[in-house]
């Protein structure tokens, strides 16, 4: 997943709805040595992602979505947890209360494991293929999301470069907002570890 491509886009444009933190204060300790990133749509729904030496671990929670008109007891998403990812059940920034999908990948095994919960047929039951679309590495689909959420154009030259992880310049900045330049975002990009010239670091 292109996770500090699609977390630099957002920030750029100006507004936090996807963050990318680097062991976040006050955390636990079996966090610190992480790399952790959430996603927020404003309307209450996101998804909160936790990369680390064991594999990654994600929830989210979509509150139109059939799992969360069901109230299901919070236990039966983390019950078959591994115990790699243990701490985020309980961690208060993840918001573990607020779930309706839960999905973790070992650095071992070959493909993604999830809550086994019994639910009626439906697509998308849970909100997972909703709320993680834009992570399917297509600067086109966060470009389609951009131009939607924000009813602006954005830059596809710019956010293609993003993308592709090449480094930040005025030119591409101003492409993703004109009101934004590389002083004003400094802190965010330095933030999320993106790429940046020295001078950019230095001033």
């Amino acid at each position: 997943m292109k996770w500090h491509a699609t977390c630099s886009c957002p920030s750029t444009i100006g507004h936090r709805r996807v963050r990318d933190e680097r062991s976040p204060k006050g955390q636990g300790a079996a966090l610190r040595a992480s790399l952790g990133g959430s996603m927020r749509n404003g309307q209450g729904d996101g998804f909160f992602a936790l990369f680390n030496c064991h594999g990654v671990f994600i929830k989210g929670f979509d509150h139109e979505s059939t799992v969360a008109s069901l109230r299901l007891p919070i236990e039966q998403f983390y019950r078959v947890l591994p115990h790699q990812f243990s701490a985020c059940c309980s961690e208060p920034a993840f918001s573990p209360e607020l779930v309706t999908f839960c999905m973790w990948r070992l650095s071992q095994e070959s493909g993604w494991a999830r809550a086994k919960i019994a639910l009626p047929p439906s697509e998308d039951n849970d909100g997972s293929a909703h709320l993680l679309a834009i992570l399917d590495c297509s600067p086109e689909t966060y470009l389609r999301w951009a131009t939607e959420y924000y009813e602006s154009e954005v830059s596809a030259q710019a956010v293609n470069a993003a993308y592709e992880h090449r480094v930040l310049t005025e030119e591409i900045v101003a492409g993703l907002n004109p009101m934004c330049s590389l002083t004003s975002i400094r802190e965010d990009i330095a933030e999320i570890g993106y790429p940046t010239s020295p001078r950019t670091r230095d001033s």
